[in-house]
């Protein structure tokens, strides 16, 4: 079961904070994900940093079906698939991946890509999608950007969405 992006976004809404999970060892997905549901926040982006980010992400997603799981610093449809076989729930790239995007909207993968610059979020418009991840608000400021609202149709142009709702930039498409 792949969950529509809508959903998605819902539930990241109901959240607040999706943590970013890097795990040296698979063996420590099961008490972190016990740990984050117990802590009332059942949800995970699991980071490709490391060789047991698929087999973390596939012993959180079997243990806690009810978690949403998902998979972030995808960098090609290789991960991707793997990821998605796991059990990842969403995928998220650490930059702009034209190959990861299109291959995640032909095959209605949600995804939150990666954006630095106004050409990026442009890629993301195009593909219809309505969120995008940004990264790095020290090349591109929360103040830096405020203007190029006028510029891009959104509802929130912030810098920083998974600690208050604003790393990911929703646009209207």
């Amino acid at each position: 079961y792949i969950m529509e992006m809508q959903e998605l976004l819902k539930k990241v809404e109901e959240l607040k904070i999706v943590p970013v999970v890097v795990l040296e060892d698979a063996k420590d997905a099961l008490p972190l994900g016990q740990a984050l549901i117990d802590g009332g926040l059942p949800v995970a982006e699991v980071t490709f940093r490391t060789a047991a980010a698929a087999d973390s992400i596939k012993a959180m997603s079997e243990a806690f079906p009810e978690m949403l799981v998902g998979a972030g610093t995808v960098v090609n449809v290789e991960q991707c698939k793997q990821a998605i076989e796991c059990g990842a729930k969403f995928i998220v790239t650490p930059g702009y991946s034209e190959e990861v995007t299109t291959y995640c909207c032909e095959n209605n993968i949600p995804i939150l890509p990666g954006v630095c610059t106004p050409t990026e979020l442009m890629m993301v418009v195009n593909h219809g999608l309505p969120v995008a991840k940004f990264f790095s608000s020290t090349v591109w400021r929360t103040q830096d950007h405020q203007g190029s609202g006028s510029s891009f149709p959104t509802d929130a142009f912030h810098a920083n969405w998974w600690c208050k709702r604003s790393k990911y930039l929703r646009v209207s498409c």
